[in-house]
């Protein structure tokens, strides 16, 4: 056990709202500029990572507890409880729908379609868990969602993907920035999934992971 004195306790909380700042401004002006760039292109990928970095904004406010703060005197507790795990659920369903609209430009391998549309039913599912009762099944097949997609998209990048027929494609990434991007989303999305399983000692990895995937994808 480490125990930190209120100055430092005091600092890291400091660094800490520092850095979340800092993620959460260049999230919001990359939000800022898909709306702008959509409205005017009408690119469906544009829209659909507009979408994703509104909800990486909002899963952030919830896990901070901003919704609590402004509308716990307008809503009962449960309700919020209900609307916080809608934002971790949406925030994992707009990431996988983002990265299936990506790799279509890349004539993905068809078992690899099936599998996002496979990760993709996740949500639904958990959702539906959810209206059961069963919040800690949800909460549970959203994490095994999280964890198959970080590998998948890795492996769909070295493997699934027929680089000769998207070579003269403009729209394409090279290989080796499709692969060391999934590479990091898969190091980053694994230290995330490792520590809310309590195998290491970090904690608020969550909000982090949401805030450096937007940064990343912008």
């Amino acid at each position: 056990v480490h125990a930190y004195t209120l100055e430092d306790e005091h600092k890291r909380d400091q660094q800490y709202l520092l850095l979340t700042a800092m993620l959460s401004v260049l999230i919001f002006i990359f939000f800022v500029w898909g709306a702008l760039y959509w409205s005017l292109s009408r690119d469906r990928l544009i829209g659909i990572f507009t979408i994703k970095q509104f909800v990486g904004l909002a899963f952030v406010a919830s896990y901070a507890g901003y919704f609590r703060l402004f509308l716990s005197d307008h809503v009962s507790a449960l309700t919020l409880d209900y609307m916080n795990n809608g934002w971790v659920l949406l925030t994992t369903f707009t990431t996988v729908w983002f990265h299936f609209e990506f790799f279509k430009d890349y004539a993905l391998k068809r078992w690899g379609v099936l599998f996002f549309y496979g990760l993709l039913s996740a949500t639904p599912l958990a959702l539906l868990l959810i209206a059961f009762g069963d919040l800690t099944g949800a909460l549970k097949l959203n994490m095994i969602a999280i964890m198959l997609a970080s590998p998948f998209m890795l492996t769909a990048a070295l493997t699934l993907i027929d680089w000769s027929s998207v070579r003269h494609n403009p729209a394409a990434l090279p290989k080796r920035v499709m692969i060391g991007f999934h590479g990091l989303f898969f190091v980053v999305a694994s230290i995330t999934a490792i520590a809310t399983l309590g195998i290491i000692p970090i904690t608020d990895m969550a909000p982090h992971f949401v805030m450096i995937h937007g940064f990343l994808t912008g």
